[in-house]
């Protein structure tokens, strides 16, 4: 696991530092200013860092408020129902990099060795018939 990964939606830089401890060069990446080292941080989109750059792996934690299942019971609510479609845009197009930094559509059936995205929750991708 080593050359350049990203950490997106990372600002406290916990999982950078990790990686950095270990000898990977690791950035962290959020529109928020960062809490740890600002060398190791870029501030902006993570979909846009993403595609720009070459990165041997991401790690994204996008925020889960309109994504998660215990967000359903208010989806009613005024403007809910388009921020979750907002999130759910940018999850996906988080999910779809490849390393080469080029989208990609999801493959159900891989070999074990292929590299994918490994997802904590994947409720909104079975949600849109993704995976």
């Amino acid at each position: 696991m080593n050359g350049r990964w990203l950490i997106a939606c990372e600002f406290s830089q916990v999982v950078c530092a990790a990686f950095r401890k270990r000898g990977i060069e690791a950035f962290s990446c959020d529109l928020l200013p960062t809490k740890g080292n600002p060398d190791w941080h870029i501030q902006g989109d993570a979909v846009q860092v993403a595609y720009r750059q070459k990165w041997n792996g991401m790690i994204a934690h996008p925020p889960c408020t309109y994504l998660s299942n215990m967000s359903n019971c208010r989806i009613n609510e005024a403007g809910r129902k388009e921020k979750r479609k907002t999130a759910f845009h940018f999850f996906i197009l988080l999910t779809l990099l490849q390393n080469n930094g080029e989208a990609h559509e999801p493959q159900p059936q891989r070999e074990h060795h292929e590299k994918r995205p490994a997802l904590e929750n994947r409720t909104c991708l079975k949600l849109y018939r993704v995976v």
